[in-house]
Parts: C-alpha cells; structure tokens; sequence
C-alpha cells in the first residue's frame, strides 16, 4: 500500500515537472519569436525599391549600394538597415525606402512617420519610420562628417503639390536623385574606399 501511494506520488511530481518544462518551452520559444520579430525593425527594403534603385543603377555611372546592415550603437534596436545608398566624389546619399504612389492623398512626412491623409483621416504607412534614418544619420556622420546627405525617396507619381514634408530631410524621386548624382561636383573622397566601409560594416556579410 505505501508502495503504491509513493509510486503514484512519485508520478504526479513527474508530471508536474513534465508540464512546467513544456510550459517553460513554450514561453521560451515565444520570447525568442518576439525578440526575433523585433530586431527586424530596424529598417526596410521593399521590392519596389529594389527595382527603382536597380533602374537607377542603368542611369548612372556612380555608385549604389542596396540592402546594408550595420550595427549602430546610436540605434534604439542597436541595428540600422540602409535600403539605399548612392555614392558620388562629393557625398554620400542615404536613401529611404520609397513610398509610393497612393491615388490624390496627401503625404504627410514628419518625426513619427509618413502618412496619407484624406477627407481628414490620417493612415500610417506601414514599415517606414523617420527614427531610422535619423539613427542612420548619427552612425553616417561618425564616419563621413558633413559630406553626406540623407533623401526621402517618394515615387514619381506623387505630385509635389500632395506631399507636406516636415521632417529634416528632402524628398526627391528616383529622377530628381539621378539629376544631383550627375550634376558637377567637388572632390572629397574616393567613392570605392566609401564602399569598402559599407561592405566592412555589412552584418548581412557575416551571416553568409
């Protein structure tokens, strides 16, 4: 009799252990699930910006960088992912994610993001934030002073008129990028020793 009770006492604490180490696996793997899904915001690339920085490349002669990560102390997430980066003699352009065209809505561009605003509703655009490029803007100026500039880039198709921009930085279209990329300029570095910062710092080229 008091084998039995010992046996099945000794199998509801098994039990007990069984379920708390499931319950901790499962807590474990969640927390895990949302750091990993919060590391991500650190930046974004979308498709269409691959394709309109692609095009760009076709139309210039300078340098494009596409899709680079960085590890950024100044960053809240400790990380920054430039979508774009143009390099000429004279500057480095840091380039947004590109928003796109959305009917006749205004875009409104300030600290807390881009949004399209229409019969007094306010939507924010998903995956772009201004943070980021104001984080990119501290981890740039460390290494490249004031030779550098850093571009909203916003599809051709938003007319000028619709776009209420007041954040710091300019917004310009893959056009108007391709004209101050080509225009005269002054000599103030070699742009393949810029790109081989970029590359060094590439956190993408370490996970290979």
């Amino acid at each position: 009799m008091i084998l039995k009770i010992a046996i099945i006492s000794l199998s509801s604490v098994l039990g007990l252990i069984l379920v708390g180490v499931l319950i901790w696996r499962l807590y474990d793997f969640l927390s895990k699930k949302d750091t990993q899904k919060q590391s991500t915001k650190v930046g974004y690339i979308s498709k269409k910006t691959i394709e309109k920085l692609n095009f760009l490349n076709s139309l210039t002669n300078e340098k494009i960088l596409i899709n680079i990560l960085v590890k950024n102390n100044f960053a809240k997430k400790k990380f920054s992912l430039f979508s774009g980066i143009a390099i000429n003699q004279e500057k480095v352009y840091v380039l947004s994610d590109i928003i796109s065209s959305s009917k006749d809505n205004q875009l409104l561009i300030n600290s807390k993001g881009a949004f399209w605003i229409n019969e007094k509703k306010r939507k924010k655009i998903d995956n772009w934030e201004t943070q980021w490029l104001e984080e990119q803007k501290r981890w740039i100026e460390k290494r490249f002073n004031k030779n550098f500039e850093i571009f909203i880039l916003v599809d051709e198709n938003i007319k000028k008129d619709n776009i209420k921009n007041e954040s710091e930085f300019k917004a310009v279209n893959i056009y108007e990028l391709n004209e101050i990329l080509n225009s005269k300029k002054e000599k103030n570095f070699v742009p393949e020793k810029v790109i081989q910062i970029f590359t060094k710092n590439n956190v993408f080229k370490e996970r290979k």
